[in-house]
């Protein structure tokens, strides 16, 4: 229970203190560092937490020691290489690794949205993916990146998005699929476009379900050599009941926003891409059956959410009903963090277990 406290305190205090306006905190660097403190603290200063965290060591010693056999994108080799370098330690990848995560997301948040909209964002994003920004480390990192550059696409920087994913991509080779953002942004400036990026989503979604396995024997040779671990056996089956019923609180996350916004409250303005690059997460849950691995890139579009909620807050004409959806998103998204992290506890990071300040020195 304690640990659980700990997490809560540290998501509600970034959050609250991202909310801030400038005139109640006029320093903007104070701001951020406020903001981002607790969760850089509990990310660096833990020991054992996470699925992943002895793995990371285990890279780590072999940067260190300069003899180096496993694989990893160039990026997150260069900041185990930096750690080495300031830290001589691996909590220095920790730092770095959660720096980078929560200054990115931050960014983002307080790019789209002012006062308590960006402390909702921050605390949708927590509640999500915290627990796995402390095991598929340098996945987050690539995500943190993808979710900045989507911030940068809405205001139509396509030249800083492309730069941005392209980061992330050397992170973790995965956030390529974040360059699909930029045909739902082009789409997303007409009504037209829209509706022809819902026919086209639909229409995928439905292929991926029905025939979603074959894929698979359409790929070059070598594709399927190397990657073939996460694909699963029977190709060609059919997505079950079983299956959509697993993925339908995934699924209505994202299309009962995306329905509201485009079809009842505004239809097309800036905001509409968070709507459409969330509504992408249909047809990869559909890929998800037939390829485990796309169950690991949901992370790239359902991030949407935390975009998606307080958008719908603010479309609200009546202050009443936004601060109500606001205090069942808060609590809905607490809940989820609690049951998938707490209750379920598939990530290892209850109990947490922290380090001495005499081993950080």
């Amino acid at each position: 229970m304690e640990s659980l406290v700990l997490y809560y305190t540290a998501f509600g205090c970034s959050s609250v203190i991202s909310s801030y306006s400038d005139r109640v905190i006029k320093s903007k660097r104070l701001k951020y560092v406020f903001a981002v403190l607790l969760p850089v603290l509990i990310s660096t200063l833990r020991y054992g937490i996470g699925t992943d965290y002895f793995s990371y060591s285990y890279y780590y010693g072999e940067v260190a020691s300069g003899n180096i056999s496993t694989d990893m994108e160039p990026l997150f080799a260069a900041l185990n290489y930096l750690s080495f370098l300031i830290f001589n330690r691996y909590r220095g990848v920790l730092f770095l690794s959660s720096l980078l995560t929560c200054t990115l997301v931050y960014l983002s948040a307080t790019a789209v949205f002012s006062g308590w909209r960006s402390g909702l964002s921050m605390w949708i994003f927590y509640c999500v993916y915290f627990s796995a920004s402390l095991n598929v480390m340098r996945q987050i990192i690539a995500l943190s990146f993808v979710i900045f550059a989507l911030a940068n696409l809405k205001k139509g920087r396509i030249a800083i998005f492309m730069i941005l994913t392209s980061i992330a991509t050397f992170f973790h080779i995965s956030a390529v699929v974040g360059f699909s953002f930029l045909f739902a942004y082009l789409l997303s400036r007409s009504k037209r476009g829209i509706y022809i990026y819902l026919a086209l989503n639909g229409a995928a979604s439905l292929i991926f379900a029905l025939f979603g396995g074959r894929i698979l024997s359409l790929l070059p040779e070598f594709i399927r050599t190397k990657y073939g671990k996460y694909f699963t056996n029977s190709l060609g089956r059919v997505v079950d009941f079983e299956f959509l019923v697993d993925i339908l609180p995934s699924l209505l996350l994202v299309l009962i926003p995306a329905i509201c916004y485009l079809f009842f409250i505004k239809g097309r303005d800036e905001n509409s891409i968070f709507f459409l690059v969330s509504l992408l997460s249909v047809p990869v849950l559909m890929l998800g059956y037939s390829f485990s691995y796309f169950q690991r890139l949901i992370y790239y579009f359902d991030f949407a959410n935390m975009f998606t909620f307080p958008i719908i807050c603010k479309s609200m004409t009546k202050n009443r009903h936004a601060c109500l959806l606001f205090a069942c998103v808060t609590l809905f998204f607490g809940f989820y963090f609690w049951y998938s992290s707490y209750y379920v506890g598939s990530n290892e990071i209850f109990p947490y277990r922290y380090v001495g300040i005499l081993e950080v020195l």
